[in-house]
């Protein structure tokens, strides 16, 4: 029980990204996924797009090169983990996800912090996070 609580703990004070696994990973195979950058770690029953075509993406694509090869409002749900950093323009993929993106669809971003010492050892990072950035996309009139 102590060690329980110890956890839900942790997850509000210093919360990571894989505390959310299940939420990402867990999804509805009747969904339409899109995986954003995967590399080698592409998630089954997903739609990969990756420039790099050795590692099999189901879409060879730059995601600097917009529009994306995909239709408007077809995506249920799209997963970037550790892909918008190595982008040139944050602003443009962000814009180009909600173009793909299904009204109600669930989008799952994961960044590195500026604050932590990955965002900077990778010189491929382009573009740097605090926990607020993507507060700039949000409309708070519809709120």
């Amino acid at each position: 029980m102590l060690i329980k609580l110890l956890k839900e703990i942790r997850k509000f004070i210093l919360p990571h990204w894989t505390d959310i696994n299940d939420e990402i990973f867990n999804f509805e195979n009747s969904k339409k996924i899109l995986h954003l950058g995967p590399g080698l770690n592409k998630i089954r029953n997903t739609i990969s797009i990756d420039i790099n075509s050795s590692t099999n993406p189901d879409i060879v694509w730059d995601l600097n090169k917009i529009p994306w090869p995909l239709d408007d409002n077809s995506i249920d749900t799209i997963i970037a983990m550790n892909v918008i950093e190595h982008l040139d323009d944050t602003v443009s993929i962000v814009k180009e996800i909600h173009r793909v993106s299904k009204e109600d669809a669930t989008i799952n971003i994961l960044v590195p912090h500026f604050s932590d010492a990955a965002a900077f050892i990778d010189p491929t990072h382009k573009s740097y996070f605090s926990f607020r950035t993507f507060d700039y996309f949000i409309n708070y009139s519809e709120i």
